[in-house]
């Protein structure tokens, strides 16, 4: 069976479809969880064990023995690292964002311990988060009845519906612009301030690096249309939320950042400004080891929304130089990568850079953990196998 370049197996069950469903599982079942909550981590770990079975059934019951073992040292290694955190500081987070890290961290990162066809899995994950998108499209119309917040409804929703439609525009020459435009749309009016700008910078990445390499003139004019979007943001801006309120439509997302580009983003953004300030406080407490792992949760109620701050409060200047250094090491890796691969960790890196600077904590942000299988497996060429011969054609 061929779907535009990509030939796909008779085999209907895939690891690249059980990776692409697996990133979207949690949305699909949010509204059971939530009617069931008193039952909501047994029916999540039905349907973990669901797909972890779909996996090794794809996989033909045979797991790359040296990237099984990079990703136990790896699992292990964050464990002991939880248990250390829990002896130091006692927090009530520590055994919450372990949960976190097992579902969202170590479970997917597990499905690509066997090589997979990175053709085949970017096609898949953008069909599926765009079905997910159009499922969910309406529900800001519905006062968020099935994902339960603009906050999920912008991250979990159309911000990879969003992803999978330029994926499929640009790498595979699907003529879907109306499904970007529509959840650049929904973005824009019933999303959050994270997700439109993590849409904004990956849509700007994958127009200039489509084919993997620089396009000089697209960059040019995207520096061009950004500059005078700059130049007229506050004029721009009265025209979009003027056209939408005179047709009864009003928008959190489009009210901040009209007060963002007006100048009043110091009342917008105080919260935020306020957890980053406690974050410093507690950070310059202990700078050099840092405090553990749901310290500042436990002081401040809630996370510090930027990765940075977050690894500095929990890990000090120690913790910041190794994730510094492991991620300029893992950059050197999208030398070897192929074409479909280096597309799908830039698509990752930008997916987790931007929410984790803004928004959310890398515990339970999937496209973190997905981008660090590029630097633990991938790039390692190994073919030793716990069982039998691996066949990848």
């Amino acid at each position: 069976m061929k779907i535009g370049n990509i030939r796909l197996k008779r085999k209907i069950i895939s690891k690249e479809l059980i990776i692409a469903l697996y990133y979207s599982v949690f949305i699909i079942f949010r509204q059971i969880t939530q009617a069931h909550e008193d039952r909501s981590t047994l029916i999540l770990f039905m349907a973990i064990a669901v797909l972890f079975a779909a996996y090794l059934y794809a996989s033909d019951f045979v797991i790359h023995k040296d990237n099984a073992q990079r990703w136990l040292f790896v699992v292990l290694l964050v464990s002991f690292i939880f248990f250390i955190s829990l002896f130091l500081n006692g927090s009530k987070y520590t055994g919450e964002y372990f949960q976190y890290f097992l579902i969202f961290g170590a479970v997917p990162m597990f499905f690509f311990i066997n090589p997979v066809e990175y053709q085949k899995l970017l096609f898949l994950w953008a069909a599926v988060c765009e079905i997910v998108g159009v499922i969910f499209f309406y529900d800001p119309f519905n006062n968020y009845l099935l994902t339960g917040n603009y906050m999920v409804y912008g991250f979990d929703v159309m911000l990879p519906a969003f992803a999978g439609s330029i994926i499929m525009a640009f790498f595979y020459k699907r003529k879907i612009h109306l499904i970007y435009a529509c959840a650049a749309f929904m973005l824009l009016l019933f999303g959050n301030k994270g997700a439109l700008l993590t849409a904004i910078v990956l849509g700007i990445s994958v127009y200039i690096l489509v084919d993997g390499n620089i396009r000089k003139g697209r960059l040019l004019f995207v520096f061009s249309i950004l500059y005078l979007s700059y130049l007229f943001r506050v004029q721009i801006f009265q025209k979009i939320l003027f056209f939408f309120h005179s047709r009864g439509l009003n928008s959190y997302s489009l009210n901040t950042l009209y007060k963002i580009i007006d100048g009043q983003g110091g009342s917008v953004n105080s919260d935020r400004i306020n957890l980053i300030r406690r974050g410093k406080r507690l950070f310059f407490q202990n700078p050099i080891l840092g405090h553990g792992i749901g310290y500042y949760e436990e002081q401040a109620g809630f996370y510090v929304h930027n990765i940075l701050w977050d690894i500095l409060v929990m890990a000090g200047l120690i913790g910041m130089v190794l994730f510094i250094a492991l991620f300029l090491r893992s950059l050197f890796c999208f030398r070897s990568y192929t074409k479909y691969q280096k597309n799908f960790y830039l698509i990752m890196m930008v997916m987790w850079i931007v929410p984790l600077m803004t928004s959310m904590t890398f515990w339970h942000w999937i496209p973190f953990w997905l981008y660090w299988t590029g630097y633990i497996f991938q790039h390692h060429t190994s073919n030793n196998y716990l069982k039998g011969e691996y066949n990848n054609g």
